[in-house]
Formats: structure tokens, C-alpha cells, sequence
């Protein structure tokens, strides 16, 4: 499976850097934010930035994600994990919020503008065999002991920043299937806005915790959870059951 890596980095970069330069002034309550939220919906249809379907697997996270904050405190101890989840639903959108974190309190800046050129230019990808990339990784990465009559494992993308040692990574298999894993940071948190007039949004449990599955128009379904400290997506041209069965045999 091969994609135009430095168009999709060239769309990416400048889609962020525009949605951040266009960013409203929040809004002086719940109510309003909701109100406006709605409004830009019924304006540009085309602009949204919700999960949908057929984007490129390695811009899973980035393109579908409304404002998703993900950091890494390198300083901390890990003295246990707490994952939270919330979803609210308000008639055209869902809201849904979940993180990961150690319990103790981290807040970072927001990276300006310019940043976000040099974040895209130090992101690399490459692809190679699971075992490699299981030794470039810096967490472990987990496989599914199930898969659905006629898919198997292709190859594994890596996806580097700044650091030699990558904390995202993509196992393809065959039709189409997608399974994104993103670790190795000691707090993460998401917050997603999606349209329930193109998408059905189920929150069930995978191993315990909170996990949301998107059923798209196509019948494309989309399965995102976390397990073991790791953010997980999965992807593909199959009912939800089965991405159901996929991640619960996860290990």
C-alpha cells in the first residue's frame, strides 16, 4: 500500500495551521459553545473536521481528532494510570472526551503557529516488518490473535518525530484494515466532535474500558479505545462486530 507521503504531510500542515490561525474566541459558556459549534456546521459542510471515512491511515489521529492535546511528560513517575471518559450528545453532534494520565496535573502550552511547520517537517514515516518495528518502538505494540476469513498482516508504518525511538505506529493488513497504536506518552487526552447526521457513534466496553465504535454511511466502521496505556484505532471495511472481536483479542 503506497500514498504521495509528501502531499498528505502538505495537506495535514496546512489544514492545522489553518484551523489554528482560525480559531474563534471560546465562547462565555456551554450553551454558546454548542450554539456555535452548531452554526459552523449548517455554514460549511465541507469544512468539517470530523472522523470520516477513506482518509490516509497515518492521518487517522491528526485529520478526525477537533482539538486533541497529546503530551508527554518526561520527568514524571508513572504511580498509576487513571483513564476518564465522558460523551455528551446534543442532537447533530457528539462530543466525546477521554484521557490517560498518571493522576498528577500537567499543563502545557498550546504550540504557536509557526510550530506546527516544524512539527510537520520532523514527522517521518517507514515502513517495515512488525519485529523491526517492534525493536524502534517505544512501547509495546499489540496484535490481534483474531482476524476475519482473508486478512492478514501486511507490514507495520512507523511513524517518527523528533526522537529516534517512535511512540505511533500502523499495522496494515490486507483489505484495507488498519489498526493505529499511539504510546509511550505518559498523558494523553482527546476531545472528538462528530456529525450524527453521516455517523452512528455506539460507546461500548473493550477490555474493561469505555471504547467508542463509529459506524460510517459506507459502512466503513471505526473502533478507538485505550488498553495497557496505549490509544488504539481501529479501521476498516467490516461490521463493528468484528472490530469488536479484532480488539478484544488484542495483546
Amino acid at each position: 500500500m503506497k500514498y504521495d507521503d509528501s502531499l498528505k504531510h502538505d495537506v495535514l500542515r496546512d489544514s492545522m495551521k489553518s484551523e489554528y490561525k482560525n480559531a474563534p474566541l471560546p465562547p462565555s459558556s456551554k450553551e454558546e459553545t454548542w450554539l456555535h459549534i452548531q452554526q459552523e456546521l449548517k455554514e460549511n459542510k465541507k469544512k468539517k473536521v470530523f472522523f470520516k471515512p477513506g482518509l490516509v491511515a497515518a492521518s487517522i489521529l491528526i485529520a478526525f481528532i477537533v482539538g486533541t492535546l497529546s503530551f508527554e511528560n518526561s520527568q514524571g513517575n508513572a504511580f498509576g494510570w487513571i483513564t476518564k471518559y465522558f460523551q455528551k450528545d446534543n442532537g447533530t453532534i457528539t462530543q466525546i472526551q477521554d484521557s490517560i494520565s498518571t493522576g498528577e496535573s500537567n499543563s502545557l502550552p498550546l504550540p504557536s503557529a509557526n510550530s506546527l511547520q516544524e512539527i510537520g517537517t520532523l514527522t517521518k514515516e517507514e515502513n517495515m516488518s512488525l519485529s523491526e518495528a517492534q525493536e524502534v518502538s517505544g512501547f509495546h505494540i499489540l496484535t490481534p490473535t483474531y482476524l476475519p476469513e482473508g486478512y492478514e498482516l501486511l507490514d507495520v508504518t512507523v511513524v517518527y518525530g523528533e526522537n529516534e525511538t517512535s511512540n505511533e505506529i500502523i499495522l496494515n493488513f490486507s483489505n484495507q484494515l488498519m489498526i493505529q497504536q499511539i504510546g509511550g506518552a505518559e498523558d494523553m487526552g482527546n476531545t472528538l466532535l462528530i456529525d450524527n447526521e453521516d455517523t452512528k457513534v455506539e460507546t461500548i466496553t473493550i477490555k474493561g474500558e469505555k471504547a467508542t465504535l463509529l459506524t460510517f454511511k459506507d459502512h466503513t466502521s471505526r473502533l478507538l479505545f485505550n488498553h495497557l496505556k496505549t490509544r488504539i484505532i481501529i479501521s476498516g471495511s467490516l461490521p463493528g462486530e468484528e472490530l469488536i472481536l479484532i480488539a478484544d483479542s488484542m495483546k
